[in-house]
């Protein structure tokens, strides 16, 4: 027996109950012939030609009851339902082999999420967070690709194998346990806890990872239910969430301008300014680099760039001092001064900021009798060495080839 014909065997049987059921609450169970409920009796009733009372009946049917795909191609409720069910029951559907292909393939994920559990089992139970999470999430999967047999054991499986891997600070299984909490469990006795879906984000968040639109819209009506929005750290984090999808903070790019929604730029700028203006440093820092690069080359303002980088390098901010020494050294909304840029490169690499150390590298390869700094090869390597050693790639090739 193929894959597609057990298939059908078992929906055959889902469908005959289902049936039942609904002639029980919707019809007249005078007019109909209950239908046979085991597989065998159900060979014996179908050779005795009884589709079509089967079909009249199905067509009346809620799409609810169907065992097959809701109204979707290969649903004999699809568009003629007598019709496509006696089709469908008698094997003459036109969708027959496609469907076959579409069980092999659903058998092919199920057995691969399977081995993968297998694999990682033991290492799971020993503790091994990324094993954890592997098998977490395969029972997840599974528990997905069976969920018409409402069998709530692969979900439990998963809950526990992700909750044991988030508390180990896995960001992929903090996600999803906090998805798990965003829903109600009825089968897995978890109710629906907001709070704890937070919580769960906001761990995931925090380590930079980026969260979906429902993930993130979910933390942030949290975050501003429960913390005071007067406060520049909140007002951060939420700009963060807004530009980012995340609460690590991180480097707003010309390349990333081109992908975030107006509405989400709009919403971060609002917050990030309101940060910065209580003094954020951080939130100074991300705002000089959203007016910058603006969105989609739109509000561009380098002027006001320059001047939130100014703030944010004078309270030590190490990104910002960089920011601030490049707009010195190619003129963006400042007058170019190499000096000053040389000045706030220094501060800048001393706080281990890679792209500061190779700048100054490039300053001490190269005589620049203007502002009084000396050709100095050992400081070159110097500062080149300790960019490569953060994983700078132009820093990298120029200590090969110098």
């Amino acid at each position: 027996m193929t894959n597609f014909d057990k298939w059908k065997a078992k929906m055959t049987v889902k469908l005959a109950k289902n049936i039942n059921k609904n002639m029980e609450m919707c019809a007249d169970e005078d007019e109909y012939e209950k239908i046979p409920t085991t597989e065998n009796e159900l060979e014996i009733w179908r050779a005795e030609d009884n589709l079509d009372d089967v079909a009249q009946l199905f067509s009346l049917s809620d799409c609810g009851y169907c065992p097959v795909d809701d109204t979707e191609e290969g649903c004999p409720a699809s568009d003629s339902c007598s019709d496509d069910f006696y089709e469908w029951a008698s094997s003459d559907s036109s969708w027959h082999e496609n469907r076959a292909e579409e069980i092999a393939e659903h058998e092919d994920k199920v057995n691969s999420f399977k081995e993968i559990i297998n694999d990682f089992q033991e290492a799971a139970e020993q503790g091994d967070a990324q094993a954890q999470y592997k098998v977490g999430d395969s029972f997840l999967e599974l528990g997905l690709l069976n969920k018409s047999d409402h069998n709530p054991d692969e979900y439990k499986q998963a809950y526990l194998w992700l909750i044991k891997a988030a508390e180990q600070g896995i960001a992929e299984a903090q996600v999803k346990v906090g998805d798990f909490y965003s829903s109600f469990h009825i089968d897995l006795g978890i109710k629906k806890d907001s709070n704890k879906a937070a919580y769960w984000y906001a761990k995931a968040a925090e380590s930079g990872f980026h969260l979906g639109v429902g993930q993130k819209s979910q933390l942030i009506k949290h975050i501003i239910r429960n913390e005071d929005e007067e406060d520049a750290n909140v007002q951060f984090k939420l700009g963060n969430l807004w530009l980012f999808d995340c609460l690590l903070e991180k480097e707003y790019t010309f390349t990333l301008s081109w992908q975030i929604e107006e509405i989400n730029y709009s919403n971060a700028i609002s917050h990030f300014k309101l940060a910065a203006e209580n003094g954020h440093a951080g939130a100074q820092n991300i705002l000089g680099q959203c007016y910058f690069h603006g969105i989609s080359r739109n509000n561009q303002n380098r002027e006001l760039a320059f001047q939130w980088y100014n703030k944010a390098a004078e309270q030590g901010h190490a990104e910002a001092q960089y920011n601030l020494a490049k707009c010195y050294q190619e003129a963006d909304g400042v007058e170019e001064d190499a000096l000053k840029a040389y000045e706030w490169f220094i501060k800048a690499a001393e706080q281990g900021q890679a792209d500061a150390q190779f700048s100054l590298g490039e300053y001490y390869s190269t005589l620049i009798t203007e502002m009084g700094v000396e050709k100095d090869d050992k400081k070159a390597e110097y500062w080149w060495k300790k960019a490569a050693e953060q994983g700078h790639d132009e820093a990298k090739f120029w200590l090969e080839e110098y």
